[in-house]
């Protein structure tokens, strides 16, 4: 039975009162997530920060005692501006998962799955939690997957659904490295605290204390008839050595279902790959932490030095562009008349002279200071790795095909590596959706497939009659769906290249698949194959 068709049964039951864990052990859980809570309130100070310094909301960091009141205060876009491509390359090269398997026998599920699996993953929007989770890494230094399954989904025949995870209501055990190992792992979610009372009666003093658990990037404002509701993962070991994962939900003290009390599951867990269904994908990765560090983090002091510096430059600027003038108390000067710009003519009591007034004119702001802010500039591009040519420009006069590209390969190293951390977090997301439909669908399922040429195919899973997935093992391939413009073009250019050099002639068949063969190349099987098929005139 799936997990929420258990909790609508559970709400229509007589017994629906008696809660699913004892109060003593309800109350064991709540006092381990407050542990955890607290060992990670740096962390959320920090990711609350980072989130305002990506707005330009970060003037109180760089001068926390400024009390002058003076409103102009310079946010320079250095960081986001940075954030923003790199954000782009990761889009640019969105990843498609390719299933090759290890035994003869598997292959034709390989091949199924390989098509299939890009379908589950548009079904659940993962496109969009793909960005997400990327703006939310680059900013915050981690972003977090859940691989779950919804039985609510597909009109109550439920399938994998895949979101984003908010670290800020994300608890893991502290000083550990991988999240697996975690004894236990808290997420928590805000619900309407009227709604909650009457699904369950016995929480009728609950109050809205504990939504002070959730944190918020612009502070806890709205959480008038609000209520946390705790999901607490747990692992424990069964009397065979494997792993369970048990999953027990509580609001308030009390613990309103745990998998570890229920017929369908106590003995199983919630899912039979033993595995909390979380995902971390780390920027730039800490020793004892599970999370890393973003670009903010790296690029925020001297984001901090150019904003300064800024400040020293408008602020002269505006000064030194105001007319100002010191006049003499008894100069004979209507002060009213001076000061109306539109006043052509302006009357004295007495002769002026230069004791009577005297402009005052700011000195234009040092060449050291823009040469400072500009340094700082070009320092915070190398930190950042959104060097010139990253964007597509160049300097000191390059302009030939091959050494831009030589640049933008060389400035692209950052990028590759960021993204190649992004394809192994995916490949553990493809490991928990193989797990998730060897699990779940039991009953058929089928699936359009787009073949060449707009050739129409159907696969299907979950047939009784197919051999479970579980006893198949894969190893798992990821390729960048689509390329960027620039690799297109160099794509293409080889292709005409081959063609001018006689490739594609019968006589240079051999020749030209031994060189084709040894190419990294995009549609590298389909070029292969016209190339066999080449015929003599």
């Amino acid at each position: 039975m799936k997990i929420t068709e258990i909790f609508r049964e559970k709400e229509t039951k007589s017994e629906q009162n008696a809660f699913a864990l004892s109060k003593e052990e309800t109350a064991r859980l709540l006092r381990i997530f407050k542990s955890y809570k607290d060992a990670k309130d740096e962390l959320d100070r920090r990711i609350i920060e980072n989130e305002n310094w990506f707005l330009g909301k970060h003037w109180k960091y760089i001068c926390p005692s400024d009390n002058s009141g003076n409103t102009f205060k310079p946010s320079g876009s250095f960081l986001l501006n940075g954030i923003w491509y790199r954000h782009a390359d990761a889009m640019e090269s969105y990843p498609e998962p390719k299933l090759l398997e290890r035994e003869s026998s598997d292959k034709k599920a390989a091949d199924e799955l390989t098509k299939i699996l890009p379908l589950i993953l548009k079904k659940s929007d993962f496109k969009s939690v793909y960005s997400d989770v990327w703006w939310y890494k680059l900013k915050q230094g981690s972003g977090v997957y859940g691989v779950f399954w919804d039985s609510s989904l597909e009109g109550g025949l439920g399938d994998i659904s895949i979101k984003k995870v908010d670290l800020l209501r994300f608890y893991p055990q502290p000083y550990i490295d991988n999240i697996q190992d975690s004894r236990y792992i808290f997420v928590l979610s805000l619900i309407d605290l009227e709604t909650a009372k009457k699904r369950y009666p016995n929480l009728k003093n609950l109050n809205q204390e504990t939504a002070s658990y959730i944190k918020s990037y612009e502070g806890n404002k709205n959480l008038e008839g609000k209520a946390v509701l705790i999901d607490c993962y747990e692992k424990v070991l069964g009397d065979d050595g494997r792993v369970r994962v048990h999953l027990t939900k509580i609001i308030g003290d009390k613990a309103v279902y745990s998998s570890k009390t229920d017929e369908n599951f106590k003995d199983s867990g919630i899912y039979a790959h033993g595995k909390y269904p979380f995902v971390v994908d780390s920027f730039i990765s800490v020793e004892g932490s599970p999370f890393g560090i973003g670009m903010i983090d790296i690029g925020k002091n001297a984001q901090a030095q150019i904003d300064k510096y800024e400040y020293l430059i408008e602020r002269n600027a505006l000064i030194s562009s105001k007319p100002r003038y010191l006049v003499k108390r008894d100069g004979g000067i209507d002060l009213e008349r001076l000061s109306d710009l539109s006043a052509d003519f302006i009357e004295c009591d007495r002769n002026v002279d230069d004791s009577s007034i005297r402009a005052i004119q700011a000195n234009p702001i040092s060449d050291a200071v823009i040469s400072c802010r500009n340094d700082k500039i070009e320092e915070l591009k190398e930190i950042l790795g959104n060097r010139d040519f990253t964007q597509g420009s160049t300097t000191k006069g390059v302009t030939g095909y091959a050494a831009i590209a030589a640049l933008q390969e060389a400035g692209s190293k950052l990028s590759k590596d960021s993204i190649d951390a992004s394809y192994r977090a995916f490949t553990e997301i493809v490991y928990m959706i193989i797990e998730l439909i060897s699990q779940f669908y039991t009953e058929k399922r089928s699936f359009r497939i787009m073949g060449d040429g707009g050739k129409v195919s159907y696969l299907s899973l979950g047939s009784k009659k197919r051999e479970p997935l579980s006893s198949a093992v894969f190893d798992i391939e990821v390729t960048a769906q689509k390329q960027n413009s620039f690799n297109a073009a160099s794509h293409n250019q080889l292709i005409l290249e081959l063609y001018k050099l006689g490739a594609f002639e019968n006589e240079k068949r051999q020749q030209t698949l031994a060189a084709i063969n040894a190419m990294v190349l995009e549609g590298k099987e389909s070029l292969l194959k016209a190339v066999s098929e080449i015929k003599e005139k």
